[in-house]
C-alpha cells in the first residue's frame, strides 16, 4: 500500500486559495498549528483535538491517526498511516477534476498511469 502520495500539476501551479477553500469544507479538518501549509483530517472533532494537543507536545511528530495534506503551489503531499482514508480519496478525486496531475509514490516514482484507478493509491475499502 502506498502511504505517501505526491501530486504535481501538469503545465501550471496549484491555486492554493481554491484548494484551501475545499479543505476548509472537509469535516474534521484543520490547519496544523506548527506548519500552516499542512492540513490534518481526522475521523471526528475529538481525534482532531487530540492530534493538535499531540503536535503541541512534540512538534516533530504527527499522530498516525490523521491524514496529512501538505499544500504547495508546485506539489501536494498526502501522507497517512490509517486505513480510514476516504477523505483523502475524495480530495484526490476532486483535485483531478480541476487539474491534470502527475502522481508519484513515496520514492517519487511516476505512477500516474497506474493511479488512474484510485484503488492503487487507496484501498477499495476506504
Amino acid at each position: 500500500m502506498i502511504t505517501d502520495i505526491y501530486l504535481e500539476p501538469i503545465g501550471r501551479t496549484f491555486a492554493r486559495t481554491e484548494i484551501e477553500a475545499y479543505l476548509a469544507k472537509v469535516p474534521h479538518t484543520a490547519r496544523d498549528a506548527t506548519n500552516h501549509d499542512i492540513y490534518m483530517i481526522a475521523d471526528d472533532d475529538n481525534e482532531l483535538r487530540e492530534a493538535h494537543e499531540a503536535r503541541k507536545r512534540d512538534p516533530k511528530r504527527f499522530p498516525t491517526s490523521v491524514i496529512l495534506i501538505d499544500v504547495g503551489e508546485e506539489r501536494i503531499e498526502i501522507s497517512y498511516r490509517t486505513s480510514r482514508v476516504a477523505p483523502a480519496r475524495r480530495f484526490v478525486d476532486w483535485l483531478r477534476g480541476h487539474y491534470e496531475l502527475k502522481v508519484m509514490d513515496e520514492e517519487l516514482n511516476d505512477i500516474t498511469a497506474e493511479a488512474r484507478d484510485l484503488d492503487v493509491l487507496f484501498s477499495a475499502e476506504s
